[in-house]
């Protein structure tokens, strides 16, 4: 289902309604709408375009490596069809073409997202911050941070999360999600930091009204640093969609 560069239209504080939801109600309403919006499949019946830049990092923040992605996303029976249009700026060749179709054949959906499901009331604390102006809209602004108690750790994922804060902007008429943004707040270690940690991970996520009811991500940025066994790991993940249309591109 993302500190940073990511930025957007934010006007100042707005005054709550008197009968505005809790924190979980808001976060609860919000994972179910896009829970019935997946199911719908409404997300998957419009195209886009799709510019995916990633970047490996040094300790100094240096670029080591950059490669830049411009796919055309069609809906294809149900689902969506990624099709490779440009790499580093000129046309992919046949080889190029098939090795990205094989990474995104080993991926759910592009790295980068934060995982915002119906477990963040169990993994987080929920306040109700405010409610603000954001993109001419009345949104509400959630802060959440992890619970005191120890939380299950089923997988890295799970190890990194438990580790995170942040805010969720909520748009008050649809009462679907607009933006998220989170960063780690201690370092997250694996196996006891044998296999690795991550240090520092700071990300956003964003989505626009394409049209009443329908959100779709727009802007997914994160930046992460760590070890693995013993490499460094540094990454810069930036992902932008336009040209939403319904049916295709």
């Amino acid at each position: 289902m993302l500190m940073l560069s990511v930025t957007a239209a934010a006007g100042g504080p707005i005054a709550k309604p008197n009968d505005a939801p809790s924190a979980t109600e808001l976060v609860e309403r919000a994972v179910a709408l896009a829970d019935q919006a997946e199911a719908s499949g409404a997300a998957k019946s419009y195209g886009s375009v799709l510019y995916r830049l990633l970047e490996k990092v040094d300790s100094e923040g240096g670029v080591k490596d950059s490669t830049e992605l411009r796919y055309r996303i069609r809906p294809d029976e149900g689902g969506l069809d990624f099709d490779l249009v440009e790499y580093n700026g000129r046309a992919p060749s046949a080889k190029e073409r098939q090795s990205e179709n094989r990474r995104r054949e080993n991926l759910d959906e592009d790295a980068g997202g934060f995982l915002l499901n119906r477990e963040i009331t169990q993994r987080y604390e929920l306040e109700l911050e405010e409610c603000r102006e954001y993109e001419n809209r009345p949104t509400f602004v959630v802060r959440f941070k992890p619970k005191r108690e120890r939380l299950p750790e089923r997988s890295k994922v799970d190890c990194v999360l438990n580790r995170s804060a942040g805010k969720i902007w909520i748009d008050e008429e649809d009462g679907a999600l607009a933006k998220v943004e989170y960063n780690l707040i201690e370092p997250a270690k694996f196996w006891l930091g044998v296999l690795g940690s991550v240090t520092d991970l700071r990300g956003a996520v964003v989505y626009s009204r394409v049209e009443k009811g329908v959100w779709l991500p727009s802007k997914v940025d994160m930046d992460l640093a760590g070890r693995l066994l013993f490499s460094s790991l540094g990454q810069r993940i930036r992902l932008r969609w336009s040209d939403y249309q319904k049916g295709g591109t």
